[in-house]
């Protein structure tokens, strides 16, 4: 026995410095001594298992525990199990350890994510809560804790507790603000998700995936420059990195550079042939280039991949309806209106509540004047996701529908899309003071002034006082009025002029710009930038050049913001007067137009604003026009002074521009002659 105890002494020391072929000899002698040594059969194990002889390493382990069955050989046999990650028998091992020693840190540890691995979720948040009970500053269980309260229990707020103690106990663990950032995230609090990321990225400059979603955040916050400058560092650490050149793409559509956007999204279908959303992608920025036959293309492309990956994958990787859409889209804006609605309704047949594709129906319906169902389906915007509906105010008080009374109750009517909207469909307030309501109405900042000195028969509700303190019976937005008061082209109110103007003013703006005897001309052309299909509606000033050389014109700048930079290139070679900069409101524009004999405009909200005050106006059109102005003719059923020109092919403004001032000419010409 003795000469056991002592060759077995013997054999740990040559085991330790790594002589294991004299080892072996060792274990095995005693073994043949005495085959119920333990010990010598665990150690056996043992160097098996450094040799890489798991199958062995297990064969002494199991008999070393048949023979002591103590937590030492069993957390070993565990911890083999779960290097080979033969999961259940490692667990199994595990819990025999537990049984025996219920403070082992490090088979609590492995414990909770072996029972993660095999979906038994409660014991392995169950193990990690031992881990923390054990050691309070794991900052590593409290990571994994917080994963499974997220990913898991989807109990964000749990998830935050645990990683901020993470931070807590290693503010320089990038991956604990990584993970605060996804659970932030997740409910919405998205600027101490960015934070988070950013932390993330500064403790770990090379933390691509952190980089890639803050980005992607950055894009939701508007701050397109910073989500630009993280995509490109993702390319920089993982240039093979599909999602990254994607990312990139969105940033650059949403900027408006969409030649950039397309080799971007090129770049990433490149890299990953059968990357669905980067052909969606792809659709959409050949769409803002008015390179429709290729971008219905794509999205064909990205159907066909969505398809195969469907059936591939069991599940369907980008929503086939959002394509459908988008495909639909591109056949409307090439005035393919039967293809479009086909997609539109292959869309609906997918997902039948998407309001998106409800929405383009109704400008459909509304383009072609069916007005019935275009009001109904226009209806479905208010359930869209967009940003333009994110402001609307919160409402403890119900809807109108059309139908129940008003006689007698106060209505608030709210604003909730752009200047020319509200401009076009504030006609629609009297008619629910006909009805007997009294009339509350809240406009953008700005349209305030000019709707006061208006009668319009509203009170008319400054734009800075909360909805919260407004006392009302029952409410509807400004856009839904057509549909509850069942509006067509045959009974549209007030077609001459609704808007009024202070004469002070009017007088004001004749005084100091307008004493000519020339024929009065003002000209708009560019809108918002953000507007998303400002590239199509928005003129080059360098196209209204040639109406300065009509005898007897006088223009009239009535541009503001966006677009006022091009005044400076031609300034030299036109006379041109530069009213914008003195407007500071809607009020001060509608003055200075009443001042002029013509208004030539794109279709923007100053083009509402003069129709409404019964100026005569030149809208220009392009191609595919918005639906309130129908596919075809020259005059509006929404305004008597408007006249219509139309693009006779897409993009072509200098051939349209050209009928204008033609028609401007002959116009002065029987002037002169009368």
């Amino acid at each position: 026995m003795i000469k056991d105890q002592e060759m077995l002494t013997q054999a740990i020391e040559q085991h330790q410095t790594g002589n294991f072929q004299e080892t072996e000899i060792l274990y095995r002698q005693i073994l043949q001594n005495n085959p119920e040594n333990d010990v010598a059969l665990y150690y056996l194990g043992i160097m098996a298992c450094e040799l890489g002889q798991s199958e062995i390493a297990i064969e002494n382990l199991r008999k070393a525990i048949d023979i002591n069955p103590i937590y030492e050989y069993y957390k070993d046999l565990g911890n083999i199990y779960f290097d080979i990650n033969n999961n259940y028998e490692a667990i199994h091992s595990y819990e025999q350890v537990i049984k025996l020693n219920n403070n082992d840190i490090d088979v609590y540890f492995n414990l909770g994510l072996l029972y993660w691995q095999v979906r038994e979720i409660e014991k392995a948040r169950n193990s990690f809560e031992n881990v923390i009970r054990i050691n309070n500053n794991d900052a590593e269980a409290y990571n994994h804790l917080g994963s499974i309260y997220y990913n898991e229990f989807k109990d964000a707020q749990k998830a935050i507790e645990c990683f901020n103690r993470v931070i807590e106990i290693n503010p320089g663990y990038a991956d604990g603000y990584f993970n605060l950032a996804l659970a932030y995230n997740s409910i919405n609090e998205k600027d101490n998700s960015i934070k988070s990321y950013q932390k993330a990225v500064e403790i770990n400059p090379e933390h691509f995936q952190a980089y890639l979603n803050l980005g992607i955040l950055l894009i939701e916050k508007d701050r397109i420059e910073e989500s630009i400058v993280c995509f490109e560092r993702v390319i920089q650490l993982k240039p093979d990195y599909p999602e990254a050149y994607y990312n990139l793409g969105n940033s650059l559509q949403e900027k408006g550079e969409f030649e950039k956007a397309q080799f971007y999204y090129q770049k990433a279908a490149e890299v990953k042939p059968d990357f669905v959303e980067a052909y969606n992608g792809l659709g959409l920025a050949l769409s803002q280039q008015g390179r429709l036959d290729e971008a219905i293309k794509s999205y064909k492309k990205a159907i066909e991949l969505n398809s195969s990956n469907a059936v591939k994958e069991f599940a369907v990787k980008l929503d086939f309806a959002e394509i459908y859409i988008n495909l639909g889209r591109a056949f409307y804006d090439n005035l393919n209106i039967d293809q479009a609605i086909k997609y539109y309704q292959k869309a609906i047949d997918i997902s039948p509540g998407y309001s998106e594709a409800y929405f383009g129906l109704a400008y459909i319906n509304l383009l072609n004047g069916n007005f019935d169902k275009g009001w109904e389906y226009y209806e479905h915007r208010l359930s869209i996701g967009d940003k333009k509906n994110k402001n609307l105010p919160v409402f403890i008080k119900p809807k109108w529908n059309g139908k129940e009374s008003i006689q007698g109750k106060t209505i608030f009517v709210y604003h909730e899309q752009g200047f020319g909207d509200s401009l076009q469909f504030v006609r629609y307030l009297p008619l629910l003071h006909s009805l007997g309501a009294k009339v509350l109405f809240k406009p953008q900042k700005g349209l305030e002034k000019l709707l006061k000195q208006s009668d319009l028969k509203a009170e008319i509700i400054d734009n800075s006082i909360p909805d919260k303190t407004l006392t009302y019976d029952t409410h509807i937005s400004l856009m839904s009025l057509p549909y509850c008061l069942k509006a067509n082209s045959e009974n549209v109110p007030f077609k001459d002029k609704y808007l009024k103007v202070d004469p002070e003013k009017v007088d004001y703006y004749r005084k100091k710009y307008f004493q000519t005897d020339k024929f009065k001309v003002g000209i708009f052309w560019q809108g918002r930038k953000e507007y998303k299909d400002d590239n199509n509606r928005s003129i080059p000033l360098e196209y209204f050049l040639k109406l300065s050389q009509i005898k007897d014109v006088k223009l009239f700048s009535f541009q503001k913001g966006y677009g006022i930079e091009q005044l400076e290139d031609i300034s030299e070679r036109i006379e041109i007067i530069n009213l914008g900069e003195t407007f500071n409101d809607f009020l001060d524009t509608a003055a200075a137009i009443e001042n002029l004999d013509l208004f030539i405009t794109i279709d923007t909200s100053v083009a509402h604003l003069s129709a409404a005050l019964n100026k005569p106006t030149w809208i220009l059109l392009s191609y595919v026009p918005e639906w309130r102005w129908g596919l075809t003719g020259e005059t509006s059923y929404w305004y008597n002074s408007v006249e219509l020109f139309r693009q006779r092919d897409p993009g072509n403004w200098d051939e349209l521009l050209n009928r204008v001032t033609k028609k401007l000419n002959n116009i002065l010409r029987n002037c002169l002659k009368s």
